[in-house]
């Protein structure tokens, strides 16, 4: 499952395609999570540190898969792609719970609020292992993605956990 490295068409056929449901997702259905989730509540009193943590390693995590060639040829790719499956199948199941069980008990407990912060672990582990190079030979290895994400995940928990403690 590879294509052309001809031209810029070779950077349709990325890793980040596979973000892409993701990232529609992310734009189309936050309104209807529960209020704590809204930007101007999210976001209140969030420390600089955090918050600038948060958003320069998210722009770096879901950049990066756009520059990394979609190829599913070895066995650690394959594994790979199914982990970013079940990884994305359980943040959306993180968010349907949030969206339509808001007052219940698991989206009102400290794992349920949280899930949709801790759960992209999964998938993004999945997709560093899918993404193995860049387009170009850059001093790049795989683990390099997967050290962002988990700084990435790092920030968003420590960011989503004050928002849970200041509003449970």
């Amino acid at each position: 499952m590879a294509i052309s490295n001809s031209g810029w068409r070779r950077y349709l056929w990325s890793c980040g395609l596979l973000i892409v449901p993701i990232l529609v997702w992310n734009l189309v259905f936050p309104s209807f999570l529960p209020p704590a989730f809204a930007p101007d509540e999210f976001w209140r009193e969030i420390p600089p540190f955090v918050g600038y943590g948060e958003n320069i390693l998210r722009f770096a995590v879901l950049l990066l898969p756009f520059l990394m060639p979609l190829e599913v040829t070895t066995d650690m790719q394959r594994r790979g792609l199914q982990l970013f499956v079940v990884g994305a199948i359980l943040y959306l199941m993180a968010w349907c719970a949030l969206m339509l069980f808001p007052q219940s008990a698991w989206s009102t407990s400290w794992a349920g609020f949280l899930a949709p912060a801790y759960t992209p672990l999964i998938w993004l582990i999945g997709l560093g292992m899918v993404g193995r190079r860049l387009y170009w030979n850059w001093p790049y290895r795989w683990w390099l993605f997967e050290m962002l994400a988990c700084c990435f995940i790092a920030f968003h928990v420590a960011h989503t956990g004050i928002v849970y403690r200041r509003n449970y």
